[in-house]
């Protein structure tokens, strides 16, 4: 709790955040080295303080008459409009599924919750994040047996979240404490490649299958994708028929916006024609 005192009358003020009575300090008023959070805590109640002194100091610089309790409610107020990390998560993750940008939401609902997990579902400020948080997230997710890849989309996700929150003016323009942890590292992680042997390929290709059920559908997009150089099944189910033309595909990827071209093998006719 945030103590303000004026004129001898005390008001109290919630951070939104609690400690076990064995990891504080009575005496420093701040949480013991060995708390987990300890870093996370001690930069959040710095943040506070600053934030009533200074809004103290202002009043009192203007020669505005004022009372503990008129201090408390000012901070209150900017407590409740200000965003936390967390909720700021849902809030971009509603705005892009209202954009249609249905995976990327997905994207950005993961790293909620892996966050969310991290945090055991506590929501937490903006001014929290530092290196060393950073680093206790991704040693955690190491811990966890997370593969690197996921990592890597875990931490730019976080990144672009920061990103958006700058632009939004959710927190200040030069707020970015991913540029020291040094996310460079993690935007070129490959995987190792997996192809289905060629044999296992004909094999699905000869399959016998009910015309019309959700398997014989499953199995004619599946192929549609193998005779068109492994066609993205968004751009599969956005694909129109002024796509086709003199039995050639032209079409633009969603993902990178490329535009790509090709002939259409037989078989890939064929299940066009099915559809047509």
């Amino acid at each position: 709790m945030l103590r303000v005192i004026k004129d001898r009358k005390t008001k109290y003020i919630s951070i939104g955040e609690s400690c076990a009575a064995d990891l504080w300090d009575e005496k420093k008023n701040l949480p013991k080295k060995k708390h987990p959070l300890y870093h996370e805590l001690v930069v959040l109640i710095d943040t506070r303080k600053v934030y009533a002194n200074r809004l103290m100091l202002d009043l009192t610089n203007d020669n505005t008459e004022f009372s503990s309790e008129e201090v408390s409610n000012v901070l209150k107020s900017s407590k409740t409009v200000k965003e936390n990390v967390l909720q700021y998560f849902n809030t971009v993750i509603a705005s892009l599924k209202l954009q249609g940008r249905v995976g990327t939401a997905a994207i950005f609902k993961s790293t909620h919750n892996s966050l969310s997990t991290y945090r055991e579902g506590k929501d937490f400020d903006f001014s929290m994040i530092t290196v060393p948080f950073l680093t206790r997230w991704y040693e955690s997710l190491q811990t966890r047996g997370v593969k690197l890849t996921t990592i890597s989309v875990y931490m730019r996700t976080f990144q672009r979240l920061i990103s958006l929150a700058r632009e939004n003016k959710v927190v200040k323009k030069d707020f970015d404490p991913t540029r020291e942890f040094g996310l460079a590292k993690y935007k070129n992680i490959k995987t190792r490649k997996r192809a289905i042997p060629k044999d296992q390929m004909l094999s699905v290709g000869t399959y016998e299958v009910e015309e019309g059920s959700r398997m014989f559908h499953s199995k004619n997009y599946f192929m549609f994708s193998y005779y068109n150089r492994g066609m993205n099944f968004i751009d599969m189910a956005q694909m129109k028929w002024e796509n086709i033309r003199n039995q050639r595909l032209d079409y633009v990827r969603k993902k990178t916006k490329k535009n790509f071209t090709m002939a259409l093998l037989e078989p890939a006719l064929v299940i066009l024609a099915y559809y047509r």
